[in-house]
C-alpha cells in the first residue's frame, strides 16, 4: 500500500465497488477487481490516475503481524503505535503460528484476540481482515465436480468451476504417504503460481499417531487415498491419508496474508508475473456495516420489488452503505461513485454499473440485508428465504485414551508445544523473542496445525459413491467445537473428567476423532434480530443481542439431525472404532467414553436394532455445529420463481428484487460442499469477479 491509500476518516465518496467484509471472498473480489481497474486505465490512458477506486470495509482490525504492516506504518494518527504494542516489527503474533488455531476460539481470556470475533452464540466467527481464514484449521478441500452438478445452475458448472481451483493455489509435490505409496508427481488438475501456498501434510512434522491410523485403516480393510483428497473423481478421493494445508514456511497462508502481507508484497499470478497490491484498492477498518442505502423511485419500487421476480423494473437501487465508526463512535455513510455529490472523480476507462458486493459472510450477510429492509415481509423487499437453507457439516466426537510407547511418543512430539491451557500464555509472554526466521517454524510441531490425517468415507446411504463422511485424527483434545462443547455441558461428569484428564503425561494421552457428515438432510435457520422498517439510524431494536450497542446479533437455530442424518454419522463412528480395533493401534488405545457410546457386537461392526437405535440417539445428544457456514443466502438460475425453494441471488450473485447488490460468500451456496468449506468459498470469489467484469 501506499500512503494515498489510507483511507481518511471522512471516506472519498466516489468508489466504483465497495465491499462489506475483508473475510477471503471479500479480499479476493476487492484485489481483482482493483488490479482489473487498474490494468484498464494503464492500457487506455498509459497511467493508472484514472482507474476506478475499489473500497472495503471491515468491521475489525488487523490480524496477523505481516497484514496491512506496510499501509499501518505510514499512518500518524497514534494508531501505528498501539498496533506495533501488539504485534512488534518481526515478531509472529498467534494468528501466525498454525499450531495455535483452536487456542484462537476455545480460550476465553483474551480479550485482544477474542476481538477478532464476532459475538454470535454458538459459533466461531472471524471478525478481521481476514474473516474466518484467520482461525481456520487451515485445511484445502476443494469441492468436487458433483457438488457443482448437484447446484444445478447456469454459470456454475463443474467444468467453468474447477479451473478455479488451480488459479487459487500454489501446490506442492506430495511425499510418500507413510511409505505405503511413491512419490506422486505434481498433477496436471494442480495450480502452481496461485496466492495460496498449499502444501501436503506429510510434508510437515508429522504426530506419530499418523502413521498407526494409517496403518490399521489399511489392516482394517480402508484404501489408502494415494491421489489425496483433492483428485477430481469422488471415488479417488475415498480411504484414509494426508490433508493438505495453506502453510507456507510455518506460517498460516490466509488470504490476507498471502494478498496484503508486507512480506509478500507482490503476488504470483497464474501466467507466474509478479503484480504489486493495486493502488486504488481501499480497506477501511473498525467500520461495522449496519445496512445498505438505495435510492428509487418511490411511486414505483413498492408495486415492483419482489425478490422472485424475472426483471426488476425500477427496483430499488444500491447506492452506498451505513457504517459505524468503532473508533469514533459515530454513525457515517460512503456512497458509489455514479451517486456521489463531488464531480471531480475522474470516469473510467470502462463503463460498469458501480456495485455493492455484500462479503460478510453466511450469517452476517442475512443481518444487513434484514437490517436493510431484505428479508421475509421486509419493507423494501420481500425476500422470505433470506436466513433459510443454513446449512454445516455436524460432527461427532470419540475421545480416546493413548498409553504405552505410542502415548510416549506423542508426548515427546508435543513437548516443545503442549496446547494445554499454560501453553498459549507464556507463548504470547515469549512473543517478542519468537524466531521472526521462519526456518525454525516450519520444521517444528508449530508449523502444522497440530493434526495431519483423515480420511472420507461413502456410507451405504451415499449416492454414487461420493463420499458422505469426513473423519479427523486429532493427537489432542483442543478441537475448538468440542473443547467449548465440554464447557458447556457441565451435567455430563463423563465428558468432563475426560476432559479435564486430557494433559499430556507419560502414563497416557488422549487425542480425538472427529466424524462429520458431507451431505446432511438438516437445514439450520438464521433468525435476524428485530429491526423496525426504517433506514435510520436510530431503527435498530438495541436489544442485549446486539453488537457495539448498534448492530443486531442474529441467532442461529435449528439443525436437528434427520434420523438419516443420524443413521450415517452412527455408520461414521463404528468405522472408526473398527479402525481403532485393529492394530497396531488396538494395544496402544483405550476408549474413554465407551461406556457412553453404545456396545456393538462381538464382531465390533455391526449393530442390534436396538444398538443402533442407541447410539443415533447418542449422536443426536452430542453432535456439534462446525462452523461450515453456507447457504441462507442461496444462488438459483434465472427463472427460478418457486416460492418454496425460492433463491435469494440469481445465477450472476445479483441480489433479487433490487439493482446493484451482490453477494460474494458461503451463503450463495445452494448445497454445501464435500469437505472443508474455504477453498470452494475463494473459487466462488474468483468466479464473481468475472461475472462482475462481465467475462461470461
Amino acid at each position: 500500500f501506499e500512503a494515498s491509500q489510507i483511507v481518511p476518516q471522512d471516506l472519498v465518496d466516489e468508489y466504483d465497488y465497495i465491499i462489506v467484509g475483508a473475510g477471503p471472498a471479500g479480499l479476493l473480489v476487492a484485489f481483482h477487481l482493483a488490479k482489473r481497474l487498474q490494468e484498464e486505465s494503464i492500457e487506455a490512458h498509459g497511467d493508472d490516475i484514472h482507474a476506478g477506486k475499489v473500497l472495503v470495509l471491515e468491521s475489525g482490525t488487523e490480524s496477523q503481524s505481516d497484514v496491512m504492516k506496510v499501509l499501518l506504518m505510514q499512518q500518524d494518527d497514534g494508531r501505528v503505535q498501539q498496533e506495533e504494542e501488539l504485534w512488534n516489527d518481526g515478531a509472529k503474533n498467534m494468528f501466525d503460528i498454525p499450531l495455535l488455531w483452536s487456542e484462537l476460539s476455545s480460550k476465553d481470556d483474551w480479550s485482544e484476540y477474542l476481538s477478532h470475533h464476532w459475538p454470535v452464540e454458538q459459533t466461531f466467527l472471524g471478525r478481521a481482515v481476514g474473516g474466518s481464514g484467520i482461525h481456520n484449521a487451515m485445511i484445502n478441500v476443494r469441492a468436487l465436480p458433483n457438488d457443482f452438478q448437484k447446484w444445478n445452475i447456469t454459470n456454475w458448472s463443474a467444468e467453468e468451476m474447477m479451473p478455479y481451483f488451480n488459479k487459487l493455489e500454489n501446490y506442492h509435490e506430495t511425499i510418500p504417504i507413510a511409505n505405503y505409496s511413491p512419490p506422486l508427481p505434481k498433477p496436471n488438475s494442480r495450480g502452481s503460481n496461485g496466492p495460496l501456498n498449499t502444501i501436503v501434510g506429510g510434508d510437515m512434522a508429522v504426530s506419530p499417531i499418523c502413521a498407526y491410523f494409517i496403518a490399521s485403516a489399511v489392516a482394517a480393510g480402508f484404501p489408502l487415498a494415494t491421489l489425496g483428497f483433492n483428485d477430481a473423481e469422488a471415488v479417488n478421493r475415498i480411504g484414509v491419508g494426508f490433508y493438505e494445508f495453506n502453510i507456507r514456511n510455518g506460517i498460516r497462508d490466509s488470504v490476507a496474508k498471502a494478498l496484503l502481507g508486507s512480506s509478500s508484497s507482490s503476488s504470483q499470478q497464474e501466467d507466474g508475473t509478479s503484480t504489486t497490491i493495486p493502488t486504488n484498492l481501499y480497506i477501511q477498518t473498525n467500520a461495522t456495516v449496519h445496512n445498505i442505502l438505495f435510492q428509487s423511485d418511490s411511486t414505483t419500487a413498492a408495486a415492483t420489488a419482489t425478490a422472485t421476480r424475472k426483471s426488476v423494473l425500477s427496483a430499488p437501487r444500491a447506492t452506498g452503505v451505513q457504517y459505524y465508526s468503532n473508533q469514533n463512535g459515530s454513525f457515517r455513510q460512503v456512497r458509489l461513485r455514479s451517486y456521489s455529490q463531488s464531480k471531480s472523480h475522474p470516469i473510467p476507462t470502462i463503463q460498469r454499473d458501480p456495485e455493492i458486493i455484500l462479503s460478510a459472510g453466511a450469517i452476517l450477510s442475512s443481518q444487513i440485508l434484514a437490517n436493510s429492509g431484505i428479508s421475509k415481509g421486509g419493507y423494501l423487499v420481500d425476500s422470505p428465504n433470506v436466513g433459510n437453507n443454513l446449512q454445516d457439516h455436524p460432527v461427532v466426537a470419540i475421545e480416546y485414551r493413548v498409553i504405552g510407547d505410542l502415548s510416549e511418543s506423542i508426548v515427546s512430539f508435543f513437548q516443545n508445544a503442549d496446547t494445554s491451557a499454560s501453553l498459549p500464555l507464556s507463548f504470547e509472554t515469549n512473543l517478542q523473542s519468537f524466531p521472526s526466521n521462519t526456518t525454525n517454524i516450519a520444521s517444528s510441531v508449530y508449523g502444522t496445525a497440530g493434526f495431519s490425517v483423515g480420511g472420507f468415507l461413502a456410507s451405504p446411504c451415499s449416492k454414487d459413491h461420493v463420499p458422505d463422511i469426513q473423519i479427523t485424527v486429532f493427537p489432542h483434545t483442543k478441537e475448538p467445537h468440542y473443547s467449548n462443547n465440554n464447557n458447556n455441558n457441565n451435567n455430563d461428569n463423563n465428558h468432563n473428567n475426560a476432559l479435564q484428564s486430557s494433559n499430556y503425561t507419560t502414563t497416557g494421552t488422549n487425542i480425538l476423532i472427529t466424524v462429520a457428515l458431507l451431505q446432511p438432510e438438516s437445514r439450520n435457520q438464521i433468525v435476524v434480530a428485530n429491526t423496525i422498517t426504517s433506514t435510520s439510524t436510530s431503527s435498530t431494536n438495541k436489544s442485549s443481542s446486539s453488537f457495539l450497542g448498534h448492530f443486531p446479533l442474529p441467532q442461529i437455530q435449528g439443525g436437528n439431525l434427520t434420523d438419516g442424518d443420524a443413521s450415517r454419522l452412527a455408520w461414521g463412528v463404528n468405522q472408526v472404532r473398527k479402525i481403532m480395533s485393529t492394530p497396531p493401534l488396538r494395544d496402544s488405545i483405550a476408549q474413554l467414553n465407551e461406556q457412553q457410546l453404545p456396545p456393538l457386537d462381538e464382531d465390533m461392526y455391526s449393530n442390534t436394532a436396538k444398538q443402533d437405535q442407541d447410539l443415533k440417539q447418542y449422536i443426536k445428544d452430542h453432535v456439534m455445529r462446525n462452523a461450515h457456514w453456507s447457504g441462507s443466502t442461496r444462488m438459483g438460475n434465472d427463472d427460478d420463481d418457486d416460492d418454496d425453494l425460492g433463491s435469494v441471488v440469481n445465477s450472476r450473485l445479483q441480489v433479487r428484487g433490487v439493482d446493484s447488490l451482490r453477494i460474494v460468500d458461503a451463503g450463495v451456496m445452494p448445497f454445501i460442499p464435500n469437505g472443508n468449506t474455504h477453498s470452494t468459498t475463494c473459487v466462488i470469489a474468483l468466479r464473481a469477479v468475472d461475472l462482475i467484469l462481465n467475462k461470461d
